[in-house]
């Protein structure tokens, strides 16, 4: 079933790069959660399809769960948050960036799908494997907790970076000293650990597009 889940991923991922470019799939919504692409905004849907430099924003008591099309990472964007997605091919890998612009995001990725990097006006948080969130503090500050695996961060501003294990907690300031403390997610409140638990992806999702003919093509996949 895994192997079957798998194969009908990648022939997702190649059809998209061949008709229209797109980076990530919309899994689920709730709330208010808007898009805006290319100058243009609209409420957002769960089988909406994302494209590089595409934003997405999350109202109050509102999230968003999206899914990079190689199947390579998936992200929850917190309530009251706002990010911009962007890849690029790398030897038919694609590595994937977040901008977190505003508020939390919390991020899941699988190894041997490129790189991901979630970027905020003070740091830059690498990764290849792992699970973590990523706070954008009103300060411009840059928490972060692992919570699988290793998250390099490093500074924005100067050259400083450091590696943060599972079960701790970094600040970036965006330069000089990052500062690493062991922390456990659970000090957050249970209403980051809800959005954390939950991941709420839907079992199946079908997106519709036009060929080079102009014919209509309904494709369905399932996600786990």
């Amino acid at each position: 079933m895994k192997r079957t889940i798998l194969i009908i991923l990648f022939a997702l991922f190649y059809y998209l790069l061949l008709w229209a470019d797109p980076i990530a799939i919309v899994l689920k919504i709730k709330g208010n959660v808007s898009i805006e692409s290319e100058g243009k905004e609209k409420s957002a849907s769960a089988g909406d399809l994302l494209f590089p430099d595409d934003k997405i924003y999350s109202e109050k008591e509102s999230f968003a769960a999206l899914k990079f099309i190689d199947d390579g990472a998936i992200i929850r964007l917190f309530p009251d948050s706002e990010i911009k997605i962007n890849a690029t091919m790398d030897n038919k890998k694609i590595n994937k960036k977040s901008i977190l612009k505003k508020g939390s995001i919390l991020s899941k990725v699988k190894r041997k799908f490129g790189s991901y990097e979630v970027e905020t006006p003070s740091a830059i948080a690498s990764v290849k494997g792992t699970e973590f969130l990523t706070i954008l503090e009103e300060s411009g500050a840059t928490t972060l907790y692992t919570i699988e695996g290793v998250v390099n961060l490093k500074n924005r501003i100067d050259a400083n970076e450091k590696d943060v294990e599972k079960g701790q907690k970094a600040y970036s300031y965006g330069k000089g000293v990052i500062e690493i403390v062991n922390a456990d997610i659970s000090e957050l409140g249970r209403d980051y650990l809800n959005y954390i638990d939950d991941w709420g992806e839907s079992k199946t999702i079908e997106i519709e597009f036009k060929n080079q003919s102009g014919e209509r093509k309904m494709l369905e996949f399932n996600v786990e």
